[in-house]
């Protein structure tokens, strides 16, 4: 597969596609697409306000029978002029490695709009009307306490500290900025729209073909040592390209 990282080529010229791959395929670019051009629309509605995103995959994976976990930020690796060692970009085609035993991977997306204009009634109208919006493309949105997502079981289901009465929540919050502004202090004060989607874990299995090209007798030594170098599947098969033109010659 194209986008894993290949035995002969620079880490840092694989990089590009393996992130590319990440981003794309876990359905982060679709949502990252579409989200600012909605948040555009509220922000028209307001003199004071401020948004930014945040997201990250998790992931549950299964190798030597064993189930393990890992997870990724996608901010820390898509932030503008970041300078990244090849360290990080390595770990980019080690998580792509890991998914291809992926048992569930989830995209977190979270998005925190901080709002200084003191107007309930407007800030629950525009951001209700912004989760209809998004639950209208069939994503699964809540309101949240902060932008902190927190594992709550082993089967890597992340959720936010959900809201159960929103209003209640953005009037107690306007009461605490009338507050602070007569005090001489004003701000912003943040509100959290979570997005967690299932990501379909089958785009990141490998296919198997290039077995077919090895002499039978080896299939199951060749394996052995792949999985022993944690090898993914492009270098296998690149590795099983060199031992078919190794048997030609």
């Amino acid at each position: 597969m194209k986008y894993l990282q290949s035995i002969n080529e620079k880490v840092s010229t694989v990089y590009e596609e393996n992130l590319k791959f990440l981003c794309k395929t876990s359905g982060y670019d679709e949502i990252n697409n579409l989200v600012p051009d909605l948040v555009t629309d509220v922000c028209d509605e307001f003199t004071k306000i401020q948004f930014e995103t945040e997201a990250f995959i998790s992931l549950k994976y299964k190798r030597a029978k064993r189930n393990q976990t890992s997870s990724i930020s996608i901010n820390y690796f898509t932030k503008p002029h970041k300078t990244l060692s090849e360290t990080d970009k390595k770990y980019v085609a080690d998580f792509l490695s890991k998914a291809e035993h992926a048992v569930i991977m989830k995209l977190h997306y979270t998005l925190t709009i901080k709002i200084g204009d003191i107007d309930e009634n407007k800030i629950i109208t525009e951001l209700g009307n912004l989760v209809d919006h998004l639950k209208s493309y069939g994503y699964k949105v809540r309101h949240q306490h902060s932008n902190r997502l927190c594992p709550i079981d082993y089967n890597m289901m992340y959720v936010g500290s959900e809201i159960t009465n929103f209003e209640k929540y953005v009037k107690d919050s306007c009461e605490s900025m009338k507050r602070w502004t007569k005090s001489g202090n004003p701000y912003l004060h943040p509100y959290y729209i979570g997005i967690e989607e299932n990501i379909d874990i089958d785009l990141f299995k490998p296919g198997n073909d290039y077995l077919t090209t090895l002499p039978d007798k080896i299939i199951s030594d060749f394996k052995v040592f792949c999985d022993r170098f944690r090898m993914n599947s492009g270098d296998r098969e690149q590795l099983a390209e060199l031992i078919k033109k190794a048997k030609e010659v």
